[in-house]
């Protein structure tokens, strides 16, 4: 076995002690007294006085724990006030742009309807100039295809006058040319 009061003892250690006192003790004595060894060595098991020690070091974190959570707390309630007063004149801020904005919407909303009107009294009259070309267009057309109906009326008048003309002076001429023979 090696240093008790530095190193724990192996498992294999363990196993040979344990052999040993199964002879001088018997097994169930043996295997009493090997479950109360620690498993470490000695100078690693705690005392009392290791758990006082260890229990005001924690007491000490946690006071200084409660400070800085105190301090944090205080810190938080600060920042939380500067931001509460930004929000409000972010919000103040807000609130004069969106009436501003609203009170453009309303100007562009106005001039539009003026465009609009504007454009339809336009179109109105422009449509009603449109129709009015359109009647004249309309009667001088009519005017203009009387004028070529009576032209071609005359004419084809004219032309069957000739032709009747030259039928007549045909025959005459046949009539005459049989007449003679």
């Amino acid at each position: 076995m090696t240093n008790d009061a530095e190193v724990a003892m192996t498992e294999k250690e363990r196993f040979d002690l344990y052999e040993q006192l199964t002879d001088w003790l018997g097994p169930v004595h043996a295997g009493i007294l090997m479950e109360n060894l620690p498993p470490i060595s000695w100078d690693q098991i705690a005392t009392k006085h290791d758990v006082y020690a260890v229990k005001d070091d924690i007491n000490a974190v946690r006071v200084d724990f409660r400070d800085a959570i105190g301090l944090l707390n205080a810190q938080m309630d600060a920042q939380g006030t500067a931001l509460r007063g930004e929000m409000s004149e972010l919000r103040g801020d807000l609130r004069s742009e969106m009436s501003e904005l609203r009170s453009d919407m309303s100007d562009f909303r106005t001039e539009l309807r003026t465009d609009m009107s504007d454009f339809r009294t336009e179109l109105h009259t422009d449509m009603s100039d449109f129709r009015s070309e359109m009647g004249d267009f309309k009667t001088e057309s009519v005017g203009r295809i009387n004028q070529l109906e009576e032209r071609i009326s005359d004419k084809i008048s004219s032309a069957q006058r000739q032709n009747m003309a030259l039928t007549v002076a045909m025959m005459l001429s046949i009539w005459l040319s049989i007449a003679a023979f």
